[in-house]
This record gives C-alpha cells, sequence and structure tokens, in this order.
C-alpha cells in the first residue's frame, strides 16, 4: 500500500539531489529558494503521504472509500462483507453481501458467504434460497450442497440433508464425507 509512496519519495529525492548538486554552486540566494522549495515538496509529499494512510487504515475503511469513489463496485462490498463475516459483524456483513448480489447476480461466492451470514443470524429460509441459488448457477458447487444439508439437517429434514450430502461428497467436498461417515452412509 505505501510502496508507490515511498517509491515517489526515493526518485524525488534522488532528482532533488541531483538538482541540490547544480546549486550548491550557485549564489546563496539560489541554494536558500531551494531549501524552501525542497521543504514546501516535502511537506506536500508527506501530506499526500498522510491522508493516503487514512484511507488505508483498514480495510473497512478502504472499501468504503472505494465505494464513496464507485458505489457499483460489486467486489468492495463483496471484500466488505468478509471483513464484517471474519468479525462476526452478520447484520452488517448481511447487507453488504446483499448489495454485492443486487449488482452481479450471478456471484455464487457472494451468494455463498450470504447464505453463511443468514445461518448465523438464523435465517435458514434464507440460507436455504442463497444455497439454491449457488446450485441454480454453479451445479458443481460441493459447498453449497453441504451447507444446504446442514440446513436441512436443522430443519429435521434428514433425508434432504443426507441427500445434500452425498451430493456434496460425490464433488469430492471432505466435510460431506466427514458427516456422512458420522451417520454411517456411503456416498
Amino acid at each position: 500500500a505505501y510502496i508507490p509512496s515511498t517509491g515517489l519519495f526515493i526518485v524525488i529525492s534522488f532528482c532533488l539531489y541531483n538538482l541540490y548538486l547544480f546549486v550548491a554552486k550557485k549564489p546563496i540566494e539560489y541554494r536558500l529558494v531551494f531549501t524552501v522549495c525542497i521543504t514546501g515538496v516535502f511537506v506536500l509529499l508527506s501530506a499526500i503521504s498522510l491522508n493516503r494512510s487514512g484511507k488505508w487504515m483498514n480495510t473497512e475503511v478502504l472499501m468504503n472509500s472505494v465505494l464513496d469513489y464507485d458505489d457499483k463496485n460489486y467486489h468492495a462490498f463483496f471484500i466488505l462483507g468478509n471483513y464484517y463475516s471474519a468479525r462476526n459483524f452478520y447484520q452488517k456483513a448481511e447487507n453488504s453481501y446483499q448489495s454485492c448480489v443486487s449488482l452481479k447476480p450471478d456471484y455464487t461466492d457472494a451468494f455463498l458467504n450470504l447464505g453463511n451470514t443468514e445461518f448465523h443470524l438464523k435465517n435458514y429460509g434464507q440460507a436455504e434460497k442463497c444455497f439454491k441459488r449457488v446450485i441454480e448457477i454453479d451445479p458443481t458447487d460441493k459447498e453449497a450442497y453441504n451447507n444446504l444439508g446442514v440446513v436441512y439437517e436443522k430443519y429435521g429434514e434428514f433425508n434432504e440433508a443426507i441427500e445434500n450430502y452425498r451430493k456434496s461428497a460425490r464433488l469430492g467436498y471432505e466435510p460431506a464425507i466427514v458427516v456422512l461417515k458420522y451417520y454411517g452412509f456411503e456416498w
């Protein structure tokens, strides 16, 4: 994040040093003007760097800064949802993922994460819809089948749960295989 600013400082410092070598041979008035100019340049660059640092404070601040610039950036909403979800701020995560999928309705990762978030919020019906939407978009998404199995298990619909665990296991999803083995089922 700070590499471009650092690189800019290095390049400008190198140029100013070479300019200083040239000015050092000039009368004192030139050197005073040069010193004031160098100070001004470094103060300006420091202010720019400080301003940028504030925007890169953390993921939330950065993504909100991106959304201030482009409120249709579905990927920024997705990253923000992940940020909130990782911190157990599920309501904020839900809002971010909802914004993401409204902008990109075929984004399976966002629907999957939205489904997981809905599950954490105990909105099992919404979680089920999200996982079914993922499967509708990508019938080979092994995690969506597994998570749908978890929802059905929560409902007490064990036949549906096992069917979805089997689909997930057949696609090679290890957690589904573990669940099926635990319950004594083949896949």
